[in-house]
């Protein structure tokens, strides 16, 4: 594991207590463009996407929209393997500059992946928040986890065959109802 992982993880323990106390699923949201590669590649692609996380049930769901890119575009190698092509990437400064520190969920490709008009979409309902966190070898909690995505330094990237390293990507945000 990389050592910002490790320094990163126990400081967001110190938000846990006070989302452990919440009741109702804490809420996110994510408006996808291209990265800085992609975009001067000319990459039209774009998405939304709506993050669930319920404390209580510890269980995360994701309903993730995405135009411009089919599903026989997400990069091959990583339908294949068990994280799949769509993360949550943990970046180690504020500003999300320099190098993630990893991945702390992972989207694997599976039936939850429907094929659209202009794109493709992603529903995840009451998905086991310690399977998932188990995938990526993350030793967050999920209250750590939620505790990350409200410091909006996560990022939901997607990587294709045409940008291996992202072709569009989101910081998350707290949904403010």
């Amino acid at each position: 594991m990389k050592v910002w992982l490790q320094i990163l993880i126990p400081a967001f323990t110190l938000l846990a207590p006070a989302l452990a106390a919440q009741q109702k699923p804490l809420m996110f949201y994510a408006q996808l463009a291209p990265t800085a590669t992609s975009a001067a590649a000319g990459s039209a692609a774009s998405g939304t996407a709506i993050v669930g996380v319920d404390l209580v049930k510890q269980v995360i769901s994701l309903d993730l929209q995405v135009k411009g890119i089919a599903l026989d575009g997400l990069r091959s190698d990583l339908v294949k393997a068990p994280i799949g092509p769509i993360h949550l990437h943990l970046y180690r400064a504020a500003n999300l500059s320099g190098e993630s520190v990893g991945i702390i969920f992972a989207m694997p490709y599976g039936p939850a992946y429907k094929k659209t008009k202009t794109g493709f979409r992603v529903i995840l309902k009451n998905h086991d928040y310690a399977v998932a966190a188990q995938l990526v070898k993350s030793p967050a909690t999920i209250q750590q986890f939620a505790a990350a995505l409200q410091s909006a330094a996560v990022v939901l990237n997607i990587h294709t065959n045409q940008h291996n390293d992202g072709e569009i990507s989101g910081v998350i945000y707290p949904l403010v109802e």
